[in-house]
């Protein structure tokens, strides 16, 4: 009797012990509940109320960010929905997270960066936000002093992404959540349509912004170019990053230009030295002769080590086996592509060039809904002319833009070469 009465204590002990944890533990709130909680003060500002779930911009800047279930929202900003054209907002361990740059311009604020301090700064009227992303905290600067609050701050995709409450609560923005249409208006205009004349008016848009992205790259072969200038001034506008596969001579002869293209930046490819396939195929030594040579003078030009390789004409049939072992063994990555605009054959045809675009995208959504578009173009007249439209019709279609980015190599070659 006495082993079952020892057995039964401890069967006790433990069920006691499951209903102690049971009854401690905090209920969940969903994460629009906890991110998007506000109250209003006396001037009619909205602020956030804590949370019964501490937001992950309170943690400390020891606590890292913990990878969690992620909702996408749609900005608005008075009586306008924002359009993200890469990096998008979206909440995640119960705060909504956006990138710093647009939101701020959107605000009617001007942001910049700190490269010595590794800060986004961002200032609106008298006052500044200083995200220090090392630090993980933000400094708020005021006519009548400095305070320091810890924030969760974070790149993402290239972009510096900041917590949205911090507009609402140190500037003076009113913050509306409008958690059923998982859409967030910040407003700062009295006269501003109500929340159903707002919702009404920005149908359309609310569905593209809370869509999950999907990505596209623009990718310009044969520069740099006397063109390299327009293609920067387009992309600038709409704070777009994309991938130029460089020339070793055109480098020679554009090295301003090629040193911009990374300053700006965007992602620096090797294009071969000479485009010639006579000589460039001649057999692999060759091959990689070009590619190393290349690699060496955008380092040295441009300050940008790349292991990026997009062969002339395409890898298919020029880079049989040995050139690919040859890449490989250099650790190379080799990226083709799945659109092809057909640019460096249509002279002035702008209309041409967009149509042999959205036909190629359209396939692709055929075939992968969801997959990646990589949109093969050159540095030509025409096509830098066609950029803005091409922007904005890649975000009607769902895509974030982005740059090739190492970290997660999306394969893209036409030989289906998993070493690339």
């Amino acid at each position: 009797m006495k082993p079952i009465k020892i057995i039964l204590g401890l069967m006790f002990f433990f069920l006691l012990g499951l209903l102690t944890i049971n009854e401690t533990q905090p209920a969940e709130a969903t994460a629009m509940q906890v991110a998007l909680a506000t109250t209003k003060n006396s001037n009619g500002t909205v602020q956030q109320t804590p949370p019964t779930t501490p937001p992950a911009a309170t943690q400390t800047a020891s606590e890292a960010k913990k990878p969690a279930k992620r909702t996408y929202v749609a900005i608005g900003v008075n009586d306008q929905i924002i359009p993200f054209y890469d990096a998008k907002p979206y909440i995640e361990n119960s705060t909504a997270y956006v990138p710093i740059r647009r939101i701020g311009e959107a605000l009617g604020g001007e942001v910049t960066y700190d490269s010595k301090t590794s800060s986004a700064v961002f200032t609106y009227n008298k006052t500044t936000l200083k995200f220090h992303i090392n630090q993980n905290e933000v400094s708020i600067e005021t006519g009548t002093g400095t305070e320091t609050l810890p924030a969760t701050i974070f790149k993402e995709e290239g972009r510096t992404y900041v917590p949205l409450r911090l507009f609402g609560e140190k500037l003076g923005f009113q913050v509306d959540y409008l958690s059923q249409e998982r859409t967030v208006r910040v407003s700062n205009n009295p006269k501003a349509l109500n929340n159903e004349q707002f919702l009404a008016k920005n149908k359309s848009s609310l569905a593209l912004e809370r869509m999950a992205p999907k990505y596209a790259y623009l990718t310009f072969d044969d520069g740099p170019s006397r063109y390299s200038g327009q293609f920067l001034t387009a992309l600038s506008k709409y704070d777009i990053k994309a991938t130029f596969f460089q020339i070793g001579l055109n480098v020679k002869e554009y090295a301003k230009e090629s040193k911009a293209e990374a300053q700006a930046g965007h992602y620096i490819g090797i294009h071969s030295y000479s485009h010639d396939k006579t000589k460039l195929y001649h057999d692999p030594a060759s091959f990689m002769n070009e590619i190393t040579v290349t690699q060496n003078l955008i380092k040295q030009n441009a300050g940008f080590n790349t292991m990026l390789v997009r062969a002339p004409y395409g890898s298919k049939p020029y880079l049989t086996g040995d050139y690919r072992n040859a890449l490989a063994a250099g650790h190379y990555k080799l990226w083709d592509w799945n659109v092809d605009s057909d640019d460096w054959a249509l002279g002035d045809n702008t209309a041409q060039i967009m149509a042999n675009i959205k036909n190629g995208v359209a396939r692709v959504q055929r075939i992968h809904p969801s997959g990646p578009v990589v949109i093969l173009m050159h540095e030509k007249a025409a096509t830098a002319k066609i950029v803005p439209q091409l922007i904005d019709y890649l975000h009607n279609q769902g895509y974030s833009l982005e740059k090739y980015d190492p970290s997660k190599n999306v394969q893209m070659n036409f030989w289906n070469d998993t070493r690339f």
